[in-house]
C-alpha cells in the first residue's frame, strides 16, 4: 500500500525541481520576499547590433537583473516532462526482486497576458491559456484541463490559481501539475536564475562560477525536500553569446535525508542535476528562451528489514517566446 504512494511522491518531487515554467511564482529578493515569475520573455530579444549593448569592458556580460512586466504583456510556452521511475525491493535474506518501470509524459502549451502589476513591475495578477496539455502514463490519456483558462493572482506562498470558465473535472494528476506551475508549490524559472545566475559580477564566455549553496538549498526546501545542508553544490558556465542570448551549462546535487513531501527516512539518498539554458541578454528582460534540464533522485528506503531502492530520473524541456494570439476567458471581457 505505501508503494504507489511513495512513487507519486517521488514523481511530484521531479516535477517541483524540473521547474514550474511561467506559472510557479516567487523570484528571491535581496531583503527575501518573494516576487511573481515567468520564463517568457515579453518583448523581442535584441538584435545582434542591440547584442552589443550587454557587452561590458573585457569582453564581460551582466546576465541576472530584475524583471518587470507591463499590463497587457504577453508570452507563449511549450514545454514537455518525462519521468521514468524505477524500484528494486531486496528482503531481509538478500533476494531482489524489480518492479516494472513508471513513466509518466506531460505535455503542455499554454499563453499568458499580465493583467496587473505593481509599482515595481512585479505582475499580481495574470490569465493563462491552456491551449493543449495531455498527461500519458502506460495505457492511461489525461486531457482533463486542455482547452482550460485560468485567473493567477497573489505572490509567494499566497499565489493562487483558478479556472475562469466552468470545465471539466480534472484528474488529481492535472491538479497537482496545475498547482506546480501556476500555485506556490515547486522553483520558479525566476527563483532559478536568481540562483544559479551571479548579480553581483560581469562575467565572460568560459567562465564558470558557483551558485549560492544556502540560498540552493533553501529553495528545494520549499518544494518539499528535506536537504542534507552538507551536501549542496553546484556549478554554471558560460558556454557563448549567441543571437542576443547567454548560453549556459549547469550541474548540481543535493543531499536528501528523506522521501520529498513525507516522514520516510531516505538512505544515501541524492538528487543531481544537469543541463542548459538560454536566458536573454540586455536590454530585453531577462528571461529563459529554451532550456532543457535532467534531473535524478536516489536512494533507499528500509521497512521490516526489507530495502527497497529507488531510481527515478525526469527529463524537461521547454521554450517561449514573446506574444501570441490570446483570446481572453468570457469571464474576464
Amino acid at each position: 500500500m505505501m508503494r504507489p504512494r511513495i512513487t507519486s511522491i517521488l514523481i511530484v518531487a521531479l516535477l517541483s525541481c524540473s521547474g514550474c515554467g511561467s506559472g510557479c511564482g516567487r523570484e528571491i529578493r535581496g531583503d527575501g520576499a518573494a516576487r511573481p515569475t515567468t520564463p517568457a520573455p515579453t518583448t523581442m530579444p535584441p538584435t545582434p547590433s542591440t547584442t552589443a549593448l550587454a557587452v561590458k569592458q573585457e569582453g564581460k556580460h551582466r546576465l541576472y537583473r530584475p524583471r518587470r512586466w507591463e499590463v497587457g504583456d504577453v508570452a507563449t510556452t511549450d514545454a514537455t516532462t518525462v519521468i521514468t521511475g524505477r524500484m528494486i525491493e531486496i528482503t531481509a535474506d538478500g533476494r531482489q526482486s524489480r518492479l516494472p518501470t513508471t513513466k509518466e509524459t506531460v505535455r503542455a502549451t499554454w499563453i499568458e497576458k499580465a493583467v496587473d502589476v505593481d509599482d515595481d513591475g512585479r505582475r499580481t495578477r495574470y490569465l493563462v491559456a491552456l491551449r493543449a496539455w495531455a498527461r500519458t502514463q502506460e495505457d492511461t490519456r489525461d486531457e482533463s484541463v486542455a482547452g482550460t483558462s485560468l485567473a493567477v493572482s497573489g505572490t509567494g506562498a499566497a499565489r493562487t490559481w483558478s479556472f475562469v470558465e466552468r470545465g471539466p473535472e480534472p484528474t488529481a494528476e492535472a491538479t497537482t501539475w496545475l498547482d506546480g506551475r501556476f500555485g506556490s508549490h515547486g522553483l520558479s524559472e525566476e527563483q532559478w536564475l536568481r540562483i544559479m545566475l551571479p548579480d553581483d559580477q560581469d562575467v565572460a564566455v568560459g567562465e564558470s562560477w558557483s551558485p549560492d549553496p544556502v540560498l540552493l538549498g533553501d529553495e528545494m526546501a520549499k518544494s518539499g525536500l528535506t536537504i542534507d545542508r552538507g551536501d549542496v553544490a553546484a556549478t554554471v558556465t558560460l558556454e557563448a553569446i549567441e543571437g542576443g542570448a547567454a548560453r549556459c551549462s549547469f550541474k548540481g546535487k543535493l543531499g536528501l535525508l528523506r522521501i520529498p513531501n513525507s516522514d520516510v527516512a531516505l538512505s544515501k539518498g541524492v538528487m543531481t542535476f544537469e543541463g542548459e539554458m538560454s536566458v536573454s541578454l540586455e536590454p530585453a528582460p531577462l528571461a529563459v528562451s529554451t532550456l532543457r534540464r535532467r534531473a535524478t533522485l536516489e536512494g533507499e528506503t528500509t521497512k521490516n528489514d526489507a530495502i527497497t531502492r529507488y531510481d527515478f530520473a525526469s527529463d524537461d524541456r521547454w521554450t517561449t517566446t514573446p506574444g501570441g494570439d490570446f483570446a481572453e476567458p468570457e469571464r474576464e471581457r
